[in-house]
């Protein structure tokens, strides 16, 4: 999914954003001078995920910042539950991005085990569509 937006977690503040709002799952958004939405995540109800995103991302030097994984950033979707979350871990699953065992143990540590529950619910519903699609094509 296209976004015309920029997500970060971060551990603090950024500077030079404007109109910034609080957000109800931990953080704020902002715009920066161009007029880019920026979401920075930081905390909520849930921050040893928060802090376990942090920790797992993985620098990338071409863009000069840390990458959260795709297993953290299912399981921060998964907390989100927004419409739009919820079609986020669709397509991931769809495209094979995350691994999900890495996924379920992020999730059964920060969120709980019900959540693991609710994350197989999307996995087994992306399952079921791709073999009714195989058998459509057949």
């Amino acid at each position: 999914r296209m976004t015309t937006d920029v997500d970060f977690v971060s551990d603090g503040h950024f500077s030079g954003l404007s109109n910034e709002k609080r957000m109800s799952i931990g953080g704020f958004q902002g715009k920066t001078r161009r007029g880019t939405q920026v979401d920075v995540l930081c905390g909520g109800k849930y921050p040893g995920l928060y802090d376990a995103v942090l920790t797992g991302s993985v620098f990338e030097a071409a863009l000069g910042v840390h990458v959260a994984t795709p297993e953290g950033i299912m399981a921060m979707k998964l907390v989100a539950g927004r419409g739009k979350d919820e079609e986020d871990i669709r397509v991931m699953l769809r495209l094979k991005v995350p691994s999900l065992r890495k996924t379920r143990e992020i999730i059964k540590e920060h969120i709980g085990v019900f959540a693991v529950d609710e994350f197989n619910s999307y996995v087994d519903e992306v399952a079921w569509r791709e073999a009714h699609e195989r058998k459509r094509r057949r």
